[in-house]
């Protein structure tokens, strides 16, 4: 007959347990890269089964890895990285002073990349590439007509959160500036030469076109990634490390 462990001495009169978690923005990002480069990896070894050797699906494993396509795992990925970016934005609007003219910039920040976050995994952006290349005949640099419309919102919403960026002082406009100069060369820049040769080679998705996929899709990582780090960096400013403390127990009274 097995009896019920009891641990010895009052339950009652025994501290609470925390857990202590100590984040550092060189951590999370190093974590992110590392996170990164397995994809990054994993995609790379499915290109050289699909134009090496001749087999593009092995399984499933080739496309749930693949960085150019959507709804696989890499997509995954980069819709966590916007909505942790989102969280961030949100959190600095949570913390900010009442009185602080930026304030209403983090909301809405925070406010872009959460839309972003369910663009990237619902592919919100592709539905308009078909009627904007009808209604105003786009090609060359332009066939993927969806980055007219983003890259106008981009300049707009540069414009009303430039005050508070140069506000932040050096350091954070040339961190903040490097990550969306890192993000836009890619989901903007490459996209577009991306889709001139796309239009040029027929719409065939050979090896030089998923290559430009592949500089695409990893500026964007690394640029939300450098993004993560200058949010992070931000926040814990002028601290040196953010501590998070759960309690896993309480006390209660004693009978």
């Amino acid at each position: 007959m097995r009896e019920n462990y009891r641990p010895k001495g009052n339950l009652s009169s025994m501290p609470p347990k925390n857990l202590r978690i100590v984040v550092t923005p060189i951590r999370v990002t190093t974590l992110l890269c590392g996170m990164f480069l397995a994809l990054l990896t994993a995609h790379g070894m499915g290109l050289l089964l699909t134009y090496g050797l001749g087999h593009d699906y092995v399984k499933g494993l080739v496309p749930l890895f693949n960085i150019g396509l959507e709804g696989n795992v890499p997509t995954f990925f980069a819709s966590l990285l916007l909505f942790f970016n989102g969280l961030l934005f949100l959190f600095l609007w949570r913390v900010s002073d009442t009185r602080d003219t930026g304030k209403k910039t983090w909301l809405l920040l925070s406010v872009v990349f959460l839309f972003l976050s369910l663009d990237e995994f619902a592919a919100i952006h592709e539905l308009l590439i078909k009627p904007l290349r009808e209604a105003v005949d786009t090609g060359g640099l332009l066939y993927f007509a969806w980055v007219i419309p983003y890259a106008l919102l981009v300049i707009l919403l540069g414009i009303i959160i430039a005050p508070t960026l140069w506000r932040l002082g050096t350091r954070y406009r040339v961190l903040f500036g490097t990550s969306a100069a890192i993000f836009l060369t890619g989901a903007i820049g490459i996209e577009m030469l991306g889709g001139n040769y796309f239009e040029s080679q027929g719409g065939e998705a050979d090896l030089t076109y998923r290559l430009f996929q592949t500089a695409e899709e990893s500026l964007e990582f690394l640029g939300l990634i450098f993004l993560v780090y200058t949010l992070l960096d931000l926040v814990r400013a002028p601290r040196t490390q953010i501590n998070i403390e759960v309690n896993a127990a309480k006390s209660r009274p004693s009978p």
